[in-house]
């Protein structure tokens, strides 16, 4: 009686239910090709059974956890159930079969298709259901997260308007040439810098980036002190918000009067004053991206070991302050993510960042920027890895340049060579090396098919519009180490570069500041990148 009791009583119990993270769900993509996971939890010694078409897999669980791979998943642009069965089952409805990419950075990743160059008209446009997004939520997190609060969506006219306009043409250009669907983890958060997106392990490893772990250590120390003060906090943020708006406003009242009265009285108008910028936001200590390793920890680390085709990412200017450092923690948080999904091969893209701050004056204006730029070219040397530019697209002096389609297009076609080994010309012209004949540098360049000068014709209202007859923004210098403008001669592939300043010139520089002005381009229609060939020329940091 006693044993039957029992019996009874544990039937009545409820049965451990069968989870999920949330990346597992209704109207996922699933990566085609190689074994694909799938993941969650449940209790101790259940047996799962993971199913989607005629692809099975099953496992046990161990210590609350489990994972399956699914083996060969075709890509298919029906939907399809995927099934999880244990004690209890969970089905997953409407899951594609095809490419899945991580796209990641700060805010020109994050900069929605509704902000963008004909956003509302794209958005109009956007009714293939091929295209699916997950968005991740800003998230930080102590520790290595498990899950996200989020779902996949279907990519439609109501649904894009607020999604990376990066990541959408970059997948609306691939369903152009490839046939399958394309799911997109969009993870990212604009002015956030790369040691933010790294993982404590990364960044522990020799050789160590030991000031952020210790910016980290003190973060948590002052933890409970900087909540206490979160109220005053938020509130001299906030006067200190409320100071600029009336000072601009105030300067563009002055100025606009003054500009009519120039107008009514014939006379030039006055300088437009420049506008003060906003004071750096403050954030409450549960949600600072500023802390090293806590964006990982939220944002990515739910998401490994999701199969990925690859990673696109937008991100550098929030490290332009240490340009010397992203030299080597750029290549540091590509090895980590390739690490946390086990892919060494893992195709890793990223755009060389756009032009800011103050139109070119000077022959070279040196500093991070054009520092990080060339720490992101020297990221090329890691294997799988592309790289494309937004260095052209020009808005002024507007970090954010409105044109994402360009630069999801280009990165499309990084894609299509690095992950798809398909024969596409996406290699900007680049320097190879200089020789001199008397007072000419002859600049000797790659990918320079079809070398020519030529306007972009997507600037942007307030840019710098360059000559449509003669290249620009190039420079040499001779062994006073002063650089000159320099004029320029195309011959085939390559730059003859002379000044009558510099009569014997022994190194070139092209587009060598933060705000330039870009008109040369290869046959295939992008924009020679910036360089020195000589950065031991260049002035004394």
């Amino acid at each position: 009686m006693f044993r039957s009791c029992t019996i009874l009583a544990l039937l009545s119990l409820p049965l451990a239910a069968v989870e999920l993270p949330a990346v597992f769900s209704d109207h996922a993509v699933l990566q085609a090709g190689a074994d694909t996971p799938v993941w969650g939890t449940g209790r101790d010694g259940e047996s799962i059974r993971v199913a989607i078409g005629a692809v099975r897999a099953s496992t046990t669980v161990t210590g609350g956890r489990w994972m399956v791979r699914l083996a060969g998943l075709k890509p298919s642009s029906s939907g399809q159930d995927l099934v999880v069965q244990g004690d209890t089952t969970r089905t997953v409805r409407d899951v594609l079969i095809g490419d899945v990419w991580l796209c990641s950075g700060q805010s020109n990743m994050e900069w929605r298709v509704n902000q963008s160059h004909n956003g509302s008209e794209a958005a109009a446009q956007a009714t293939d259901a091929g295209i699916r997004f997950f968005h991740v939520p800003h998230t930080t997190a102590t520790v290595p997260a498990t899950d996200v609060k989020a779902q996949w969506k279907i990519v439609s006219p109501t649904t894009i308007g607020n999604y990376s306009a990066v990541s959408y043409h970059f997948a609306r250009d691939l369903r152009r040439t490839r046939s399958q669907p394309v799911g997109l983890l969009g993870s990212y958060w604009g002015a956030t810098s790369a040691q933010s997106w790294t993982s404590t392990e990364a960044l522990t490893a020799p050789p160590a980036f030991s000031h952020y772990l210790e910016a980290k250590a003190t973060f948590l120390k002052d933890y409970d002190r900087l909540k206490a003060a979160w109220p005053e906090t938020k509130a001299a943020f906030d006067a200190a918000v409320a100071r600029v708006n009336a000072s601009n406003a105030d300067a563009k009242a002055t100025w606009e009067q003054a500009a009519a009265e120039a107008k009514a009285n014939g006379r030039k108008s006055p300088v437009k004053p420049k506008t003060i910028p906003q004071p750096k936001r403050v954030y409450h200590p549960d949600e600072n991206p500023s802390v090293p390793t806590y964006l990982f920890n939220g944002m990515i680390s739910p998401l490994a070991p999701y199969a990925l085709t690859g990673v696109i990412w937008y991100q550098g200017e929030s490290n332009s302050g240490a340009a010397a450092e992203y030299a080597s923690l750029f290549p540091r948080l590509i090895q980590d993510w390739r690490g946390h999904w086990g892919r060494d091969d893992l195709p890793f893209l990223f755009v060389q960042v756009s032009t800011w701050k103050e139109p070119q004056q000077s022959p070279i204006e040196d500093g991070d920027i054009p520092r990080v730029r060339q720490a992101q070219l020297a990221a090329l040397a890691l294997p799988r890895t592309g790289m494309t530019s937004a260095l052209d697209i020009n808005d002024g002096s507007d970090i954010h340049p409105a044109n994402k389609q360009i630069v999801g297009e280009r990165l499309a076609q990084v894609a299509r060579r690095v992950a798809y080994g398909e024969a596409v010309a996406c290699d900007h012209p680049s320097i190879r090396g200089v020789t001199r004949a008397g007072n000419v540098l002859r600049v000797h360049l790659d990918h320079a098919e079809g070398l020519r000068v030529a306007v972009p014709p997507w600037l942007g209202s307030k840019a710098t519009v360059p000559s449509a007859t003669v290249p620009v923004s190039l420079a040499v210098c001779g062994e006073d180490g002063v650089w000159q403008w320099a004029t320029a001669q195309i011959e085939g592939s390559d730059l003859l570069l002379s000044s009558d300043l510099v009569p014997q010139p022994v190194a070139a520089a092209h587009a060598w500041a933060p705000n330039t002005a870009i008109n040369l381009y290869n046959a295939a229609g992008l924009p020679l990148l910036p360089f020195v060939s000589d950065s031991a020329r260049l002035p004394t940091p």
